[in-house]
């Protein structure tokens, strides 16, 4: 079978899909991957090691062509991210429309290619790289207005998607867009078959989702790289912090300041510290590192994890699985979107602790930390789901139900 992937061009989205792509291309299969590499230059790379075929999307610069200041509000709404996701969008229409592929595969931020079925008669399967979502979900992920507007994720990700379909809708494709946000898109248009990646355990409401939703979190190890952190100078517990890479929790002086706090919470301790700045903040504007602080830039996370007692972490769903399979418990810092969701199943799990941004000192920091760290209950509950977890190897059940889906699809069309 051949199947074309449209996905979002950022690690986050694309990692949890390596995985099963790489089952599906064992098996046999054919696997075209749609993305752009100008944001995450890595992507091309990550994507063939799968043994998929890499598709760039059009070029950004075509976004930007509009005959009619409404077309270019509608193309400009959001800034660059709208324009790379409609750009990924025309490419897999183009593609859709030109190779008979079994099925398209696609990132719930890319909702249009619902439509795609209806227009081209194709089936669609769905990704979402947190949770699924249902009503109380999306009024959760609302009801702070002012903590989303003021996160780089609401930014991107709300009126910015939404824009760029209605100009897709009104001016490209001109199929029937139905709903006017990205949450009455993920409720109303629900495909036959939805890949979750999160637990069911982790999972809000787990009750209400039924057989057309598969929880399979997808664990990648973070590639090999350059880079020796000396685990064997290291004294006591490790605790091992980062609030993202590319799209960090904390911006500019918040970020600096957090990561002082980290440093400043741990600096007296028999505790050693591994921090990964990620790309909002440069080495060089931390001074004063104790002996028993490791920064840097980046680090191979899952190598960190295998090492780590504690996970100080913005709560992505990624980062949270990749916590439950090495079994490390959380303080999660949420910032935005999935991130306040996930914090709360932390605790709801009891695998870690929460702590609001407004409550981010040194002090609170070093009592919760220590607090995990000496909390017995809390490293039973995830060896728990750490066992659930490894128990299963979820990319091939993930190529499973693809095939059991494709074949009952086959089924059916025979009758």
């Amino acid at each position: 079978m051949i199947f074309l992937v449209i996905n979002m061009p950022c690690y986050s989205h694309t990692i949890p899909t390596l995985g099963f792509i790489t089952e599906l291309v064992k098996r046999g299969h054919t696997v075209d991957v749609i993305s752009n590499s100008i944001i995450a230059p890595n992507i091309k790379g990550m994507i063939e090691s799968t043994g998929a075929r890499y598709i760039e999307s059009l070029p950004v610069e075509n976004m930007t062509d509009s005959e009619t200041e409404q077309e270019q509000y509608h193309i400009s709404k959001g800034k660059i991210s709208g324009r790379f996701q409609t750009a990924i969008i025309l490419t897999a229409y183009q593609h859709a429309e030109r190779i008979n592929y079994n099925a398209l595969i696609y990132d719930f931020f890319a909702f249009p290619v619902y439509y795609f079925s209806l227009m081209l008669g194709v089936p669609v399967i769905r990704l979402c790289s947190n949770f699924a979502w249902n009503g109380q979900i999306v009024d959760r992920l609302a009801e702070d207005e002012n903590t989303y507007k003021q996160n780089v994720l609401a930014r991107i990700f709300g009126d910015t998607i939404v824009g760029q379909m209605e100009w897709l809708a009104m001016k490209t494709l001109g199929f029937d867009f139905r709903m006017n946000t990205l949450g009455q898109e993920v409720l109303y248009n629900t495909p036959l078959l939805n890949i979750i990646n999160v637990l069911k355990e982790m999972q809000p409401q787990a009750e209400s989702f039924d057989e057309r939703f598969l929880f399979a979190p997808s664990v990648v190890p973070s590639p090999p790289g350059d880079l020796k952190i000396p685990y064997d100078k290291m004294k006591g517990k490790i605790i091992y912090a980062s609030f993202g890479t590319v799209f960090t929790t904390l911006e500019g002086d918040a970020c600096i300041n957090a990561f002082k706090e980290v440093i400043r919470s741990f600096k007296d301790t028999d505790a050693s510290v591994i921090i990964s700045l990620g790309s909002a903040l440069p080495l060089k504007d931390l001074t004063d590192i104790p002996e028993n602080i490791f920064v840097y830039d980046f680090v191979p996370q899952t190598e960190v994890l295998q090492h780590a007692s504690l996970f100080i972490t913005h709560g992505g769903a990624n980062s949270v699985n990749e916590s439950i399979y090495y079994g490390v418990p959380m303080l999660v810092v949420p910032g935005g979107f999935d991130q306040f969701i996930m914090a709360d199943q932390v605790e709801i799990r009891q695998i870690g602790y929460k702590m609001e941004q407004g409550n981010f000192s040194a002090r609170r920091l070093k009592e919760l930390s220590f607090s995990i760290l000496s909390d017995n209950e809390i490293y039973n509950n995830i060896r728990q789901l750490q066992s659930k977890m490894t128990s299963v190897d979820y990319n091939k059940a993930i190529a499973d139900r693809i095939e059991k889906f494709m074949s009952r699809l086959a089924g059916r069309f025979e009758l």
